[in-house]
């Protein structure tokens, strides 16, 4: 009686160990990787990290933080960056005659800041197109016009182009054009924009 209580007791502290152990491997298991049923109900920040001992990159988007160690992380990528603010207007434009509808080539714009006073000056190729670049900082600009083959007299487009109006409409325009003097108001973009479009007819002598 007394072998067989003494290995009862062996088999019950054997038994002890045994689940001494398990509980042991268990936690060990536990400190690396933590059941997602056991995580509190709040936030965190989240580093991802390969096998590799190399520190975790920072980039911040918008109004969050990510952290990366691959080594293709692009920090500069223009899905998680905000657009810069253009610190010019880029002011384009097509000037034609408004009887004929033929392009004004070789017209030389100069365009004045108010603040400042600068000047800025372009020409229009052989479509009559022109492209300028003005620093917002001028805040607004008056334009002056310069061509061998015209007195500078220029109406801006407004409402329906001219070039999509009959020709005896365009006749109308311009002897309106001629008998009234016209007022034009300095180029005055909004801050936000960037682009502008400012096209224009010349009045033929």
């Amino acid at each position: 009686q007394q072998h067989s209580t003494a290995q009862r007791a062996e088999k019950e502290r054997l038994v002890a160990e045994a689940r001494a152990t398990e509980q042991e491997g268990w936690e060990e298991a536990a400190s690396d990787s933590v059941r997602e049923s056991e995580l509190p109900d709040t936030n965190f920040r989240v580093s991802v990290m390969s096998i590799s001992d190399a520190a975790p990159r920072e980039r911040r988007v918008r109004h969050q933080t990510i952290f990366s160690d691959d080594d293709d992380f692009d920090e500069d990528e223009d899905d998680f960056t905000e657009s810069k603010v253009d610190t010019h207007w880029t002011v384009s434009g097509n000037v034609y005659n408004l009887v004929s509808l033929k392009p004004v080539r070789g017209l030389h714009l100069t365009f004045v800041a108010k603040s400042g006073g600068k000047k800025i000056k372009v020409m229009t190729n052989q479509k009559g197109i022109y492209k300028v670049r003005l620093p917002k900082k001028g805040k607004e600009y008056t334009m002056r016009l310069q061509h061998r083959k015209y007195d500078g007299t220029y109406v801006e487009e407004s409402g329906m182009p001219f070039s999509q109006q009959s020709r005896d409409r365009r006749l109308d325009h311009y002897q309106t054009f001629r008998q009234s003097p016209i007022l034009h108001v300095p180029l005055t973009p909004l801050l936000r924009e960037d682009t502008i479009d400012h096209s224009f007819v010349m009045l033929p002598d």
